[in-house]
């Protein structure tokens, strides 16, 4: 694999809650952004460039996951496929 060839890191939190429809609250996971680069390095700068906003933030446990296809949307937790 050609190392020049940028990947895609998504980046999240533990950290947070939010609620449902019926206002219940549930701890999830928060989405705060991605990411490209060459290596995760370069990808974690990239993020951290992009969603500058983040910084004034209390995030204390990031984490990430290299992409590795397209996202799959509009799944149904009930019912449906």
């Amino acid at each position: 694999m050609n190392n020049s060839i940028k990947k895609s890191y998504l980046f999240f939190s533990k950290d947070g809650y939010t609620y449902d429809k019926s206002h219940n609250q549930t701890n999830n996971m928060q989405i705060l952004g991605s990411g490209m680069g060459k290596n995760f390095n370069e990808a974690f700068k990239d993020f951290k460039k992009n969603q500058s906003y983040l910084l004034s933030f209390d995030y204390e446990n990031v984490m990430a996951v290299k992409t590795v296809g397209k996202f799959i949307t509009n799944i149904k937790l009930k019912g449906g496929k």
